[in-house]
């Protein structure tokens, strides 16, 4: 009897998850949204809100925000899933200058993975792109509740990997919600929801008035931009004191590919302990594993590249840098538009394998005293255009712009293609300031692209002078030229 009854109950929750997921339980909601006549793609520097309930009861945006065009679009009950589905009526033929989202806390309170909504998220990124290339997209934060509050520690992680997943992508940004809404005691300040503990009152939309006006009225160019170090794990702490965002790792030491999972499952320790995030990793193909001349063994590539993308997706990395001279280097003597057929139709190829992971796999300019092939940005976007996927894309190392006389105009070509940056002064490649080198011009271009990745230091460097490399980047950036 007690059988009968569990395989009852197991059915039944799994026909309530069934129709929970089916975007088709919003149609009434969608075709009221559909009924409306007005012409929004005509409207200037709309400003469109989407997402679930606590959008939908967002019911004085545009009081909020008097001296803006607002737009609320938001259907209770929602999930990540259900938004990318609607898209293109919600969002994509309103064609809002900017589109903030509040989705993942019905997702996380209906059990669902982490990854799968992070996914999504991705999906709808590239959605809006595609459509909407010049438009600010914000993820809000999932906010704490009071009737949720058990499943804090889910809430906390998915903000995280959200956060992580706004670093590398121009133009998208991350809000905060979270931290204004925990009153002195550590919990969900009692005032600011409705009796069912989950929706917010007035004094809940006060907070979030303040926080969304904030990054509505700010200065986009200067946000969002981090600086990392490539290093090992280990000298997190050192450089989160100096405040540095996050560690840039290598694939070979902290994914391992080449090495049993075994050993990867110990080195997973590092990362759960790590108190940064580890957002990238380069390094990526030995020497041995050639992707071009008569040598080159694709299908040997490709196993490697997917041990190390799952690897990558098992500990929060969402960045492969391709930098590899010694795979990519073209054997003298060899057809060079040979060699950049084979390269090509291996990132075809890898690609797919990358967006199963959900990792972006990211070019990277070496000089020609490194390498043979693809020496400037210029080159690396010609070839991510011709590959034409969207977790292919082009790295800019900076200091090697500069040894192959690149200026930064090249970035304003990248644009949106641009996803992660690498940098160090030119003669000796030490960290910024050190021998006093001024990168603003390349700031500048960033700035104007819109882009809002990481900046890595990559060379040689000495802990010491971090915390001055640190305060130059940080200068530079806010005052460049």
């Amino acid at each position: 009897m007690q059988r009968f009854a569990l395989a009852i109950l197991t059915v039944f929750l799994l026909l309530q998850s069934a129709v929970s997921q089916n975007p088709g339980r919003f149609q009434s909601e969608i075709d009221q949204f559909k009924a409306d006549t007005t012409d929004y793609s005509l409207v200037g520097n709309l400003v469109l809100f989407t997402g679930s309930s606590t959008i939908r009861t967002w019911t004085n945006l545009q009081k909020d925000f008097p001296d803006l065009t607002v737009l609320n679009r938001g259907f209770g009950g929602s999930y990540m899933s259900d938004l990318l589905y609607y898209a293109d009526t919600l969002i994509l033929q309103c064609r809002p200058a900017t589109v903030l989202i509040y989705e993942g806390d019905n997702d996380i309170a209906s059990g669902k993975k982490i990854e799968d909504i992070i996914a999504e998220a991705g999906k709808l990124v590239q959605l809006i792109r595609q459509k909407l290339p010049q438009s600010t997209i914000c993820f809000i934060s999932a906010k704490p509740s009071i009737a949720r509050w058990n499943l804090k520690k889910a809430y906390l992680d998915f903000n995280k990997l959200l956060k992580e997943f706004t670093l590398h992508r121009p133009n998208v940004y991350y809000l905060d919600v979270w931290d204004k809404m925990i009153g002195a005691d550590g919990n969900p300040k009692s005032d600011i929801f409705l009796e069912d503990g989950l929706h917010m009152n007035r004094k809940g939309y006060v907070i979030w008035k303040e926080l969304v006006g904030e990054f509505l009225h700010s200065d986009l160019s200067g946000r969002q931009v981090t600086f990392g170090v490539c290093t090992s794990l280990t000298y997190a702490d050192t450089l989160k004191d100096i405040g540095f965002a996050y560690v840039e790792g290598s694939v070979g030491r902290d994914l391992m590919p080449g090495k049993p999972d075994a050993e990867f499952a110990k080195k997973m320790k590092e990362f759960d302990t790590c108190p940064l995030p580890v957002i990238a990793c380069n390094g990526f193909l030995p020497g041995t594993l050639k992707v071009t001349g008569p040598a080159a063994k694709p299908d040997t590539v490709l196993k490697y590249a997917e041990v190390a993308f799952r690897h990558a997706a098992s500990v929060g990395i969402r960045i492969i840098v391709f930098g590899s001279s010694g795979a990519r280097s073209i054997p003298e003597g060899f057809d060079r538009q040979r060699a950049r057929e084979q390269f090509i139709n291996l990132l075809k190829e890898m690609g797919p394998i990358a967006r199963k992971y959900g990792v972006t796999v990211a070019i990277e300019n070496l000089q020609k005293s490194e390498t043979n092939f693809i020496n400037t940005v210029r080159e690396e976007l010609a070839i991510v255009r011709e590959v034409n996927d969207p977790n292919i894309r082009v790295m800019a190392d900076i200091f090697h712009m500069m040894r192959e006389k690149e200026g930064p105009e090249a970035l304003l070509e990248a644009g949106d293609y641009l996803v992660h940056c690498h940098i160090a002064e030119i003669r000796d490649r030490t960290a910024p300031g050190m021998a006093g080198d001024d990168f603003r011009p390349y700031f500048a271009a960033l700035k104007k692209i819109g882009y809002r990745g990481g900046i890595s230091i990559e060379g040689s460097w000495k802990s010491e002078n971090l915390p001055k490399a640190f305060q130059v980047l940080k200068d530079q950036w806010k005052t460049n030229q």
